[in-house]
């Protein structure tokens, strides 16, 4: 659970940029190193690449809308 405190909520958000970079960048190192050892350069990179981006988006999706979820609830309570 996110702090309830703005800069709990801050933290989180900014948070979401070294998650999306860190699956692409994963993706692409697995990819890489498969490709070396298959020698299907450059498909398995491209392949992780994109799944790593794709595990970046969702990570992103799901926590935006743990973040809408949250800010309904203090509306809700009347919390801001």
């Amino acid at each position: 659970m996110i702090s309830p405190s703005p800069w709990g909520r801050i933290g989180s958000l900014m948070s979401l940029g070294v998650e999306m970079s860190a699956s692409a960048g994963i993706g692409l190192l697995i990819g890489y190193h498969l490709d070396k050892a298959t020698g299907w350069s450059p498909w398995l990179t491209f392949v992780f690449l994109l799944l790593g981006f794709v595990a970046g988006f969702r990570s992103l999706v799901l926590r935006v809308r743990q973040l809408g979820r949250e800010n309904e609830r203090d509306e809700r309570s009347g919390r801001n």
